[in-house]
């Protein structure tokens, strides 16, 4: 005669399994942290994201202005010459007063002057204009910059527009943006 098994061992069965599947689920649907391309009009190697960090406006935004922001860094190796970048690409419902300000875990990191044409390293984008309306912002930052935004947690940006007012985005950095800054191998 046969026993059945005991009632924690039929409990925890189902409980194993799910947990088996979404294991398996999530390594099927996880990404590489950074993609590489090459830009054949320039013979420069792209190193980016396969999905910037997305940011929501903190404050309703009347009118239906856009409410979302990104923030994606990018590395170039042109010949051995790597460039660290960072682009910013925020609504422009309204003429912006200068570029972003952009805060890691609430403690803003100095940028230079922002640049709103593409490096003369690339012929196209490093990543696709979210929207026709949006401002892309390219800001050209050594490895120490980039390890540090590796490290945060919570990412923001506020725009300044002409008009008076400004709009802070907000997101979580994930550990998308770490293991990007890892696997591009920064100095």
């Amino acid at each position: 005669m046969r026993r059945a098994p005991p009632k924690s061992l039929a409990l925890a069965l189902p409980l194993l399994a799910a947990t088996l599947i979404a294991l398996l689920v999530g390594c099927a649907t996880s990404s590489e942290p950074a993609s590489e391309r090459l830009d054949r009009d320039t013979g420069t190697t792209l190193v980016r994201m396969p999905k910037p960090v997305e940011l929501v406006a903190t404050v309703h935004r009347d009118n239906g202005a856009d409410p979302f922001a990104f923030v994606a860094p990018f590395v170039t190796n042109r010949m051995g010459a790597r460039s660290y970048f960072i682009w910013i690409s925020s609504p422009n419902d309204s003429p912006i007063e200068a570029g972003p300000t952009l805060y890691c875990d609430g403690s803003a990191v100095t940028l230079p002057t922002p640049a709103t044409a593409l490096t003369s390293d690339l012929s196209g984008r490093p990543y696709e204009q979210p929207v026709p309306w949006s401002a892309d912002s390219y800001f050209q930052i050594d490895a120490a910059a980039l390890r540090h935004l590796g490290d945060c947690h919570r990412v923001a940006i506020v725009v300044r527009y002409q008009a008076g007012g400004e709009v802070r985005f907000e997101g979580d950095a994930g550990p998308e943006l770490l293991a990007f800054v890892t696997q591009a191998d920064v100095g």
